[in-house]
């Protein structure tokens, strides 16, 4: 390429070539013999030759300059890091699982999603005290197992009931809310409103040590009454009874 060409397309590379019409008398219109590719900035001229008063431009000559790529950044989320000292520091999960294993630490997430930070939240802890915690967090799952209230079991008694049959049906209550169960009793009316009112209220009353009544009602053809639990009491209640109960099995026997 001559000496004059280079310049003419060094022009055209810095200045941008719709700026440059015309460079001068002898130069072809530029619009016409240049084309510009999307991935290569691919300057081309046209089947005519590009004349500089004494200088030539053949149109085999092409000039390409590669257009250089933005590197795409790669986000690597990271975390919420509390010491053993509760001291605060954030880094990638990558970065602190290295550092507890040349602690000889456990990592252990305490939180999925700290909504203040929008980054979950990991603690080092050294072998005794996760066992400690392990422990407490099993403890405490199974307190709560062992006092939360099972679904209400729903128990049909008519209002001409022997007592017998109603103690019976009472005991069985009993057993239900020893077992962390809410009654539901449904007194059928068969008879007088009075004599189905009389049952729920019997059944209220010997229930009343280790349950309490959340509702009542009243139709025109039954009478209901829902009571729930009172845990410790309920439990202790059932074990009272299994151990009454043990000396008549053994005359039984």
């Amino acid at each position: 390429m001559t000496t004059a060409s280079r310049i003419i397309w060094r022009t055209i590379r810095v200045f941008n070539y719709p700026r440059c019409c015309m460079l001068n008398n002898n130069v072809t219109s530029l619009s016409s013999c240049v084309k510009i590719n999307n991935k290569k900035n691919i300057i081309l001229t046209s089947t005519r030759s590009i004349s500089t008063s004494k200088y030539y431009y053949h149109e085999n000559d092409v000039i390409e300059e590669e257009v250089k790529a933005k590197k795409k950044k790669i986000f690597i989320p990271k975390i919420t890091l509390l010491s053993e000292k509760d001291e605060i520091s954030v880094m990638t999960l990558d970065e602190a699982q290295k550092l507890a294993k040349r602690r000889a630490l456990k990592l252990i997430k305490i939180v999925d999603f700290d909504t203040k930070t929008e980054r979950p939240i990991y603690k080092l802890m050294n072998i005794s005290d996760f066992i400690k915690e392990e422990n407490k967090a099993k403890a405490e799952a199974k307190e709560v197992k062992e006092n939360s209230i099972k679904e209400d079991k729903t128990i049909t008694v008519s209002s001409k009931i022997g007592d017998h049959d109603l103690n019976t049906k009472i005991k069985s209550m009993l057993k239900m809310l020893g077992k962390r169960h809410g009654i539901r009793a449904v007194i059928s009316v068969d008879g007088s409103q009075e004599k189905a009112d009389e049952v729920r209220n019997k059944i209220i009353e010997s229930c009343k040590e280790v349950a309490k009544v959340v509702t009542k009602s009243d139709a025109a053809h039954n009478f209901k009454v829902t009571m729930r639990p009172i845990m410790q009491k309920a439990k202790d209640k059932v074990l009272n009874d299994e151990k009454s109960n043990e000396p008549e099995q053994k005359e039984q026997e």
